[in-house]
């Protein structure tokens, strides 16, 4: 029984949003709402792609695609939009034995690559797994393996258990940030506004630009708060001082922008507001807190604290000859630089 592979529609949705709940791997990113606002504010085109055995869905892969500089592209998930992940869901993938898995998966994998070289033709693909899930099928098909780190922390014993854990000074800082009246508010709108400004602002002082359009966040917040989104502010008086947002889905919460180096000089408002989001994440039933980024040793340093444990997960990246390597190794160092200095 062959493989078939479609395109994914509207009719569609529904059942494509039950695979992404009901999989270990599926993630709000893979909802379908999401990528339709993602394709709205990229020059991208998604195209979702189902697989299946007659009427069974083994496996499903949001790719989006778009020719820039010429170069065609296909990406899961593009750039720019704050997505640290994304790639394939396999259908009860944690349920069937190892070699069963292994056999399905590489199926999936192969006749993507193959639907994705004969219709699409890309220079330059490149593919984002979801935390543990196994990339050797990629490997397997020709594709370049890196990977990446994150942190997350578990919280199914209580925020007392998740407190202790803590380094001392982490502690301390909390401490200190709460003898100096720095308060902790859930956000609105308009906050958000405020995380944005601030992180333009962080950006400009390091001589770097914010890549995400603010408009795309006001979509993604109009769409998923307060369900699926929290807004987490410090305050000083009347004053916001610092602000993180997060991401609900299934049982983990998720640190997603936010938490731009603040100006207060007495306390640092940011360990505070990630350890009130974790109380939040308790008290309200959640298990996880997720840090995504673990691979930069200054940034390691302020996420370690919490005393996370680490998570790998996968690239995937394939070029149709060496000359596009070249061309993306370019965009890297010199189209990024060139692009800072226009926008910031």
């Amino acid at each position: 029984m062959e493989l078939e592979l479609k395109i994914a529609d509207e009719n569609d949705a529904l059942l494509w949003d039950k695979v992404v709940e009901s999989s270990s791997h599926g993630t709000i990113f893979h909802t379908w709402k999401w990528l339709k606002i993602v394709e709205k504010h990229t020059k991208c085109r998604l195209y979702p792609l189902i697989g299946a055995k007659e009427s069974t869905i083994i496996g499903i892969c949001p790719v989006f695609y778009q020719t820039f500089w010429g170069i065609k592209r296909v990406e899961s998930p593009p750039p720019r939009m704050a997505l640290p992940y994304l790639g394939p869901i396999i259908v009860d993938y944690d349920k069937f034995k190892q070699s069963k898995r292994e056999s399905i998966y590489t199926e999936f994998i192969k006749n993507m690559d193959k639907f994705i070289s004969s219709n699409l033709k890309p220079n330059y693909t490149y593919i984002a797994l979801t935390p543990s899930l196994d990339p050797r099928p990629f490997k397997w098909t020709n594709y370049k393996v890196h990977a990446l780190f994150d942190y997350n922390l578990n919280m199914e014993k209580g925020e007392e258990a998740v407190w202790q854990n803590f380094d001392k000074p982490a502690r301390d800082h909390i401490k200190k940030a709460n003898k100096e009246n720095i308060c902790f508010k859930e956000g609105t709108e308009e906050d958000l506004h405020y995380i944005y400004d601030s992180l333009v602002t962080r950006y400009k002082e390091q001589n770097k630009y914010v890549t995400v359009p603010e408009k795309y966040l006001f979509d993604i917040f109009n769409n998923y708060y307060p369900e699926n989104m929290r807004i987490f502010i410090a305050k000083s008086g009347e004053n916001n001082v610092g602000g993180i947002v997060s991401l609900l889905y299934k049982d983990t919460i998720y640190f997603w922008i936010g938490a731009a180096k603040s100006d207060l000089k007495v306390a640092s408002p940011n360990d505070m507001i990630h350890w009130e989001g974790m109380r939040w994440g308790c008290n309200h039933g959640f298990k996880y807190y997720e840090e995504t980024g673990a691979n930069e040793e200054r940034l390691c340093r302020f996420k370690s604290k919490y005393n996370p444990e680490l998570m790998t997960r996968f690239t995937a990246t394939k070029y149709s000859s060496y000359m596009y390597l070249l061309a993306e190794k370019a965009y890297t160092k010199v189209f990024k630089k060139v692009y800072g200095v226009l926008f910031k």
